[in-house]
């Protein structure tokens, strides 16, 4: 195992020799970011230990977790490189300590990165069948098609903006898609670092992901899904997605935390970030006009009184 901390900036502590299989090929690097999901991270690395293709390197970020994922992690893959916060890094946070952690290595031409949550899982040849595709596909963003445990979620594979709307609009192909998640994300190692770092302020979790892949598409980059590559996701052990309007301060509790997926503040940076700039104002009204709606909803809600 190797380990890094917050403190040192990604550096290395120890390392280890993983024999690459097969050989003549490059390594996928599989980004990880956990934090406290012990039972999803340990099906998620039970699906990395048995996979066909053995030439990946797993790089854990663990953001402050306390009930011993990175142990376990080790445990099972114990050639793991693990680079260990203090709960402060979120998402894209994470994702930059380990692009960090990747400039820092040497590389090959052929090498892969796949960003993957913890919440996922796949079949043995999952690496496998995406280094195949990759190994034909330069500069692309190759998502694995995913596969929902509720039923009631849409998979999509991609998300079309309608800027005039500010609408995100799940796809079924992804030549209709403007950007991905990066839930279960194929690219190479140097198109990753050429695209250059996440914005772990501005954007530090939901977003993120989002005006990511859009800056990759609007460089040329195409986006692309195979039948042959796919997960399964489980959507309900994501954010907090639903806004609470029982009352004021619950509807402010609810879409003002780092991990709503309505937040106002970095839908404002999104929209600063990425929408076209004929309809920049607009999509700013719309971002905080949708805020003050919901707040008007809540406070004209009267709480039932307890008997």
């Amino acid at each position: 195992m190797t380990t890094a901390t917050e403190s040192d900036g990604a550096r290395q502590a120890s390392s280890t020799v993983r024999v690459v299989d097969p050989p003549g090929t490059g390594t996928i690097y599989v980004l990880a970011p956990v934090h406290d999901r012990r039972a999803l991270t340990e099906r998620f690395a039970r699906c990395l230990a048995s996979q066909t293709d053995q030439g990946f390197q797993l790089v854990l970020v663990d953001d402050g977790s306390r009930d011993g994922t990175a142990e376990m992690v080790a445990s099972i893959i114990p050639s793991a490189t693990i680079i260990r916060g203090t709960g402060r890094w979120w998402w894209a946070g994470s994702l930059e300590q380990a692009r960090r952690w990747l400039m820092r290595q040497p590389s090959r031409p052929d090498d892969i990165v796949l960003i993957a949550n913890d919440d996922t899982t796949f079949e043995p040849d999952f690496l496998a069948s995406a280094r195949s595709v990759m190994a034909s596909s330069p500069r692309t963003l190759l998502l694995a098609l995913p596969q929902n445990l509720d039923p009631a979620a849409s998979p999509g594979a991609g998300v079309r903006i309608d800027w005039s709307k500010l609408a995100l609009e799940p796809v079924q192909g992804s030549s209709d898609a403007d950007c991905f998640p990066t839930r279960g994300l194929f690219l190479g190692l140097e198109d990753f670092l050429d695209l250059g770092s996440f914005h772990t302020i501005l954007l530090p979790h939901y977003l993120s992901d989002y005006e990511f892949t859009l800056r990759a598409s609007r460089r040329g980059y195409r986006l692309t899904t195979d039948a042959s590559v796919r997960l399964v996701k489980n959507e309900q052990e994501t954010g907090i997605r639903a806004r609470d309007l029982t009352s004021v301060w619950a509807y402010l509790r609810s879409v003002l935390t780092i991990k709503a997926t309505k937040n106002p503040v970095y839908w404002t940076t999104f929209v600063f970030l990425a929408s076209p700039r004929r309809h920049l104002l607009g999509n700013l009204v719309r971002v905080w006009g949708r805020f003050v709606a919901g707040l008007l909803q809540a406070a004209s809600l009267r709480p039932v009184p307890s008997k």
